[in-house]
């Protein structure tokens, strides 16, 4: 983030720290006023969107960019460790239950049962 930008959030954080407690005084009084309140709260939200819009203009997003994905035939895109690790979890899932059944019946159709 730039010198600016950072300066621009840092004053904006601190109009919020303000409106915060101008909003915790006029909750805490006897009197609240929903306008006041929905008044402070929509300059909090303004200040809240100040600093997103500084804090997005970063220029190096780019290294958090996703891979490109692979361009071949379909038997090169196959996420080959997925199938293996799902088949893995089923295999094991049935072996529980299979066992949890023979140990008991009734346990068995409860491990069984599908949720809803």
């Amino acid at each position: 983030m730039s010198h600016p930008n950072h300066v621009k959030v840092c004053e904006s954080m601190s109009r919020v720290d303000v409106a915060l407690t101008r909003l915790e005084g006029h909750l805490s009084s006897g009197k609240v006023s929903v306008g006041k309140t929905d008044r402070v709260l929509a300059m909090i939200e303004g200040e809240i969107n100040v600093m997103l819009s500084q804090i997005d203009t970063v220029d190096k997003w780019r290294r958090w960019a996703a891979p490109e994905l692979k361009k071949g035939p379909k038997s090169e895109i196959i996420p080959w460790s997925l199938v293996i690790g799902v088949s893995i979890d089923c295999f094991v899932d049935g072996l529980m239950v299979g066992l949890t059944y023979m140990a008991s019946v009734r346990a068995g159709y409860i491990m069984g049962e599908l949720p809803a």
